[in-house]
């Protein structure tokens, strides 16, 4: 009887790419974590707000989490960061005399806390550490922050009269300088890219608020695809 020796089997593809896989997920994860631990150096170098007028304007609009406002003179738009403990960081070099952006600033952030935007933020960089093999993944993490920002202006619109909204929109505009923005940043901004502006301020102009019977259709076809899913 002779003895064989067979040569060592070598990995598998599905080894390899798993291995791929991970490598890639942790390098994204990193670079998120980098640009968070980043921006949080700025975040803690912040100074609390003691304007009376934005104190007023918090305490007129209560969460159930709290919600504090800060002045950071190294940021050149507005931004809200957290989720249990959410904080408004306005920049130092805003007009603290005109009352009427304050409240479009205040009520754009205050609705990204409201509906949780910064978690949607994590959920969405998870979801392409994970996923970042898909190039669907992704245009929906795009479209996604894009659509983030599009459904807190109509949210926001929703309580505006026209001169009101005409304002809103002439914030955008004043405040659309650059923002913390990139692939790792999780704070949500009031202008995230300037050329998502146009897009918002086209549909600032014609929003519409929907009225009974648009509302009535709009349950109807919901009801129509759940009966035949």
């Amino acid at each position: 009887c002779i003895e064989t020796t067979q040569p060592p089997a070598s990995p598998a593809w599905w080894t390899i790419l798993c291995a791929l896989w991970l490598g890639v997920a942790l390098l994204l994860a990193g670079g998120f974590l980098w640009s968070h631990l980043r921006s949080r150096r700025v975040y803690n170098a912040s100074l609390p707000c003691r304007d009376g007028f934005i104190l007023d304007w918090l305490a007129d609009h209560p969460l159930r989490r709290p919600v504090q406002a800060r002045i950071s003179a190294r940021i050149a738009a507005p931004l809200t960061y957290g989720v249990l403990y959410p904080v408004i960081l306005l920049p130092a070099r805003m007009d603290w005399e005109d009352r009427e952006t304050l409240s479009c600033v205040l009520a754009h952030e205050h609705t990204h806390i409201r509906r949780f935007d910064a978690l949607r933020k994590v959920f969405l960089a998870a979801v392409l550490c994970i996923h970042w093999f898909n190039p669907l993944v992704w245009v929906m993490y795009a479209l996604s922050n894009r659509d983030i920002e599009l459904a807190c202006d109509e949210a926001v619109m929703k309580g505006l009269t026209a001169p009101e909204r005409r304002r809103y929109g002439e914030t955008l505009l004043a405040l659309a300088a650059r923002a913390p923005r990139g692939l790792g940043s999780l704070a949500v901004t009031l202008c995230e890219e300037k050329k998502q502006l146009k897009e918002r301020l086209y549909c600032i102009v014609k929003y519409k608020k929907s009225g009974p019977m648009v509302i009535f259709l709009s349950l109807v076809l919901t009801a129509a695809g759940g009966a035949c899913a």
